[in-house]
C-alpha cells in the first residue's frame, strides 16, 4: 500500500510538471515540507505506538488468565477486584489510543494543507504557462484541466502514503519487542550502552544461536552396542546457565556406577 500510494503522488507530481513545467518551481518547497511533517509525525507514531502496545497487553494478559480460571475466580469471589482491574487497565489503554488518534488528526490537518498548496500552484501554473507561452491552443485546456484533475486527487494520497508508511514503521514496534524479550532472556551481561543499541537497531545479536547437530563424526566412531554399561563419568566438568555468568559446577568429577540410582540436590535447577 505504501509504494502504491507513493508512486500515485510521483505519477501526480510528473504529469501537472509536464504539462505546466512552471509548477516545478513550487515543487520543491512542497517536498520539503513534506518530507519535514513526515519525518516529525513519523518520530511521534513510533513512539505513541509504542506506548499503546505496552499498555495493550496487560490487558490480553488478563483477559487471558480470566478465561483459564473462571472456576478459581468464583471460588474466591474475585469478581469485582478482577472488574475493577480491567477497567483501569482499559482506561490507561484508551488514554494512550486516544493520543494515537489525536497524532492521525494533527497529521490529517497538515496533509490537507500540503495537498491545498499543490492544487493551488497547479491552478497558478496552468494559467501563467497559458498566459506566457500557449495563449489560444485549445489542446493545451484539455492537458490543464488533466493536470488540475490528477492535483485534485493527491490530497488522498499523500494522506496514505504518509499513514502506511507511518503504520509500517511503528508495527515494527512489535517485532522490537519480541527480540526484547528474546534478548533479554538469552543475552548475557554487557555495558548499558551496547544493550541498549543492540535493542534499538534490531542487532543480529539477539538472534538464537542453531543447536548443536544431532549426529557427529564422533557418534560413528562409536561401538554399536553403545552404552553396554550405564556408567556416567564427569572429568573436569564446567558449566554455567548462560554465557557471561559465573561458573555453578567448577571441575566437578564424578563417576556414576551402572545400575545405581542417582540424586541431585541442588538450590536451583535440579528438579524434583
Amino acid at each position: 500500500m505504501y509504494i502504491d500510494c507513493l508512486f500515485g503522488t510521483v505519477s501526480t507530481l510528473v504529469v501537472v510538471t509536464t504539462v505546466t513545467p512552471v509548477f516545478a518551481g513550487a515543487l520543491f518547497p512542497i517536498i520539503y515540507l513534506y518530507r519535514q511533517q513526515q519525518i516529525y509525525f513519523s518520530r511521534c507514531y513510533r513512539e505513541l505506538k509504542r506506548i499503546d502496545s505496552v499498555t495493550r497487553s496487560p490487558i490480553h494478559a488478563l483477559f487471558g488468565e480470566t478465561l483459564d480460571g473462571p472456576a478459581t475466580i468464583r471460588a474466591y469471589g474475585a469478581q469485582i477486584s478482577l472488574f475493577d482491574r480491567m477497567t483501569r487497565l482499559v482506561d490507561t489503554q484508551q488514554h494512550a489510543y486516544y493520543l494515537l488518534q489525536t497524532g492521525l488528526c494533527w497529521l490529517a490537518v497538515r496533509l490537507e494543507l500540503i495537498g491545498s498548496m499543490i492544487i493551488t500552484a497547479s491552478c497558478l501554473a496552468a494559467v501563467f504557462e497559458k498566459r506566457a507561452f500557449l495563449e489560444g491552443d485549445p489542446v493545451f485546456a484539455g492537458l490543464a484541466g488533466l493536470a488540475i484533475s490528477y492535483s485534485l486527487s493527491v490530497t488522498q494520497t499523500l494522506n496514505w502514503a504518509v499513514r502506511v508508511g507511518s503504520d509500517f514503521e511503528a508495527n515494527m514496534v512489535s517485532v522490537e519487542r519480541i527480540r526484547q524479550c528474546k534478548y533479554q532472556v538469552l543475552a548475557y551481561r554487557r555495558n548499558e550502552s551496547t544493550f541498549i543499541c543492540s535493542l534499538t537497531r534490531f542487532s543480529t545479536d539477539c538472534n538464537l544461536e542453531s543447536e548443536a547437530p544431532r549426529e557427529t563424526p564422533l557418534d560413528n566412531k562409536l561401538d554399536p552396542g553403545w552404552p553396554s554399561g550405564g556408567g556416567v563419568e564427569f572429568l573436569n566438568t564446567q558449566l554455567r546457565y548462560r554465557p557471561g555468568l559465573p561458573l555453578v559446577l567448577k571441575g566437578l568429577n564424578l563417576t556414576i556406577p551402572p545400575r545405581s540410582k542417582v540424586g541431585i540436590v541442588g538450590r536451583t535447577g535440579a528438579g524434583e
